[in-house]
């Protein structure tokens, strides 16, 4: 119901609403403020005994609150609604991942950075050496690369003191011979990321053929975030530009471990619900941020880290870099997990997380 009518009972009450601010109390509850599609807007208090008190909540998610208003005081309309649950959108208890009799595989290949100083090219020459030695032997058919395919200009102060290539042109061209070196039988998805000669904003458009002139017929290039059917099962891949906003907002999020953060992604069945921060999101008339799909499989790059979970089925990939340290990473004292390549079995669902760097 809507939350005016739901302020006006005196049952429990059921609303959705999207949450404006969120709030902490010196005992610890949390106070939401929420605002349904009619424009009305209450609070929503979240006791600190409530199951829901240790969930996720960032500001622009949509959140289902079944709960009852707060006692009525004299002479004023009721703004509050005490929550007893919180409904997420999330992914449904009983999905799972059902093995099949395919023989295929897909591989990812996150944050290649093509042009910078720090890629890894004798890690990618080991890579490449075992594709032409076992690509075919073990049916790996796909290679997706999930954005930040070269290192870019001007993306930061001081980048072009870090590059090897400094002409986004030849940069491209150079990452059209590095994947000229992938056994022909590969197909290769390419997506545009933050570094990439594309717009910042999201959902982000596939490069342009200004770019990819030079590339092979077997490279089909994607937009960003992108869903594919590969042999019946549900890929999403996505850069990840909005992990940094979701690690901002959330104490409990950290670069360490980006799976966390992807499987919030899941529960709220939005890449990035929080609007006006660093991650630019473009007016579109739909949604291409909206999980409106449960994947099999959940791809993610951008923080260059390497991991692999599985929540409801869905198997989350967060899936390396191919580029080594930077000085920015120095620092930040962060350290990146590169030349790890995450391949998925498409019968079995098995990941194999095949290290490079050794």
């Amino acid at each position: 119901m809507s939350i005016e009518k739901a302020l006006g009972m005196d049952r429990e009450v059921r609303v959705i609403g999207m949450v404006g601010d969120v709030k902490d109390t010196k005992n610890g509850h949390k106070i939401l403020a929420v605002e349904d599609d009619q424009g009305t807007r209450c609070k929503v208090l979240i006791l600190n005994t409530a199951p829901a008190i240790n969930d996720v909540y960032v500001n622009d998610q949509v959140i289902g609150i079944i709960g009852r208003p707060g006692n009525k005081e004299p002479g004023r309309k009721r703004e509050t609604i005490i929550a007893d649950q919180i409904v997420w959108p999330d992914v449904p208890s009983n999905n799972s991942w059902t093995a099949n009799d395919n023989v295929s595989s897909v591989a990812f290949l996150s944050d290649v950075h093509i042009g910078s100083c720090t890629f890894l090219e004798r890690t990618w020459e080991k890579m490449i050496k075992w594709l032409k030695q076992n690509s075919e032997e073990q049916e790996l058919n796909y290679i997706v690369l999930p954005g930040d395919v070269v290192d870019g200009i001007g993306i930061f102060p001081g980048q072009e003191q870090e590059l090897s290539i400094t002409g986004i042109y030849k940069q491209y061209e150079a990452l059209a011979e590095h994947l000229k070196e992938i056994p022909d039988h590969i197909k290769i998805v390419v997506q545009p990321g933050n570094h990439d000669a594309c717009r910042l904003a999201e959902p982000q458009p596939a490069l342009g053929s200004v770019f990819t002139g030079s590339f092979d017929s077997n490279v089909l290039l994607a937009g960003n975030p992108v869903y594919m059917n590969i042999e019946g099962r549900t890929v999403l891949t996505y850069h990840g530009r909005s992990i940094d906003d979701w690690i901002s907002g959330v104490q409990k999020l950290t670069y360490e471990n980006p799976l966390a953060v992807m499987k919030e992604m899941l529960v709220m069945r939005h890449l990035s619900p929080i609007y006006g921060q660093r991650n630019a999101l473009a007016p579109e008339k739909r949604d291409y941020l909206a999980i409106g799909t449960v994947p099999d499989i959940f791809v993610t790059g951008h923080v260059h880290g390497a991991g692999y979970s599985e929540y409801r089925g869905v198997k989350m990939i967060n899936a390396s870099t191919w580029q080594d340290q930077t000085e920015y990473q120095k620092m930040h004292n962060f350290n990146p997990d590169p030349g790890i390549m995450p391949i998925v079995h498409l019968g079995t669902g098995r990941v194999d997380m095949r290290d490079f760097r050794k």
